[in-house]
């Protein structure tokens, strides 16, 4: 099933008004989440886990288009600059990691955090007026929103 870009941004408006609706969460739920490595491969997330890494825990987050609202890539640009210096200053592990759909018709560039408390997360989240984000533990990949306990553990490659 293929998406078009405008369709997918109106979900994400629709998701600024918290209406997460079921083709919006299956958006997120396979979306694809590339680790971008110091040496200049990509890998994704689902494919290695957190282990592959070295740590116990992740968090993918980012700070484009703020509520889902659709912003220039350079403020874009800027406000991720922003969020990787927020990220160093808290002295934790993070590598660039971008966030596409599917078809990689639709993405955003952000950051995978490496045992980032959950907390401090959610609070840059905030900041940077995010609605969810990702959090894997070893395999176990899911979308949780940023203002809920809602969480939906995110699909494996192999049934998208």
């Amino acid at each position: 099933m293929e998406f078009s870009i405008g369709w997918v941004l109106s979900l994400i408006r629709r998701a600024r008004l918290r209406e997460i609706t079921e083709e919006l969460w299956e958006e997120y739920l396979t979306a694809r989440l590339d680790v971008l490595l110091p040496q200049g491969d990509r890998v994704e997330l689902r494919d290695c886990g957190t282990e592959y890494f070295g740590a116990r825990s992740a968090v993918v987050l980012t700070a484009w288009n703020p509520m889902g609202e659709e912003v220039d890539l350079e403020e874009n640009e800027r406000k991720n600059a922003e969020l990787a210096m927020d990220l160093a200053a808290l002295s934790v592990d993070f590598l660039p990691c971008i966030g596409s759909s599917a078809d990689t018709s639709y993405r955003e560039a952000g950051f995978i955090a490496f045992d980032l408390d959950e907390e401090l997360a959610i609070g840059l989240l905030r900041k940077y007026r995010q609605l969810g984000y990702y959090f894997a533990l070893g395999r176990t990949i899911e979308c949780r929103l940023s203002d809920s306990d809602e969480k939906r553990e995110v699909k494996e490659i192999s049934t998208r």
